[in-house]
């Protein structure tokens, strides 16, 4: 029987956002599934404890019940920072996908835009290729109260008066270096 090959002959494009989408999946399972299966267990052994000192026999049941509730807790406090963290990289996302949506309105004027690419351990949001250059575009979505100002003082962004942890003007300028020493290898 000859072997069955996919029609497709090279992978199709990266969607916006795709790195986050699989990086939102693999904290989704992992975590919630870490977390569920810890409580779970700590809440089994609590009735199983509880059963046999209902039953008359040994152990104490208090050491369990301890046992127990730390566990319960310490899964909550666990899907509750997972809830966030999913949260944060939604948020990222469809930021990400709001700026593609914008971007691909260049097509009509010529320009090619690219998605996510993927650079060993960082990821360029988007790529835009046009008659006047090749443009590296990092996304960055922030929750911000609605009468903060976003500003740019030639070296830092700021929301209202805080300033992202991490430093967005340094990281495109990254992407955008390793985007033209990556072009260059290619001619």
């Amino acid at each position: 029987m000859p072997e069955r090959k996919s029609p497709l002959t090279k992978l199709p494009l990266r969607v916006p956002g795709q790195s986050l989408e699989d990086k939102i999946e693999q904290v989704a399972v992992d975590e919630y599934s870490k977390y569920i299966t810890y409580g779970a267990g700590s809440v089994g052994i609590v009735v199983l404890i509880w059963i046999i000192w209902l039953s008359k026999t040994l152990p104490n049941p208090w050491v369990g019940t301890i046992c127990g509730i730390i566990g319960v807790v310490y899964s909550i406090q666990g899907i509750y920072k997972t809830n966030k963290r999913l949260r944060l990289l939604r948020l990222g996302r469809d930021g990400e996908r709001a700026v593609a949506e914008a971007l691909d309105s260049l097509r009509g004027k010529g320009a090619r835009v690219i998605h996510d690419i993927v650079a060993g351990k960082f990821n360029i949001d988007h790529v835009v290729l046009a008659r006047r250059g090749i443009f590296a575009i990092e996304t960055k979505t922030y929750t911000k109260y609605s009468n903060s100002q976003i500003s740019y003082n030639g070296e830092k962004i700021f929301i209202g008066k805080w300033e992202p942890p991490k430093d967005p003007v340094h990281q495109a300028s990254q992407n955008a270096q390793w985007l033209t020493k990556t072009l260059k290898k290619k001619d």
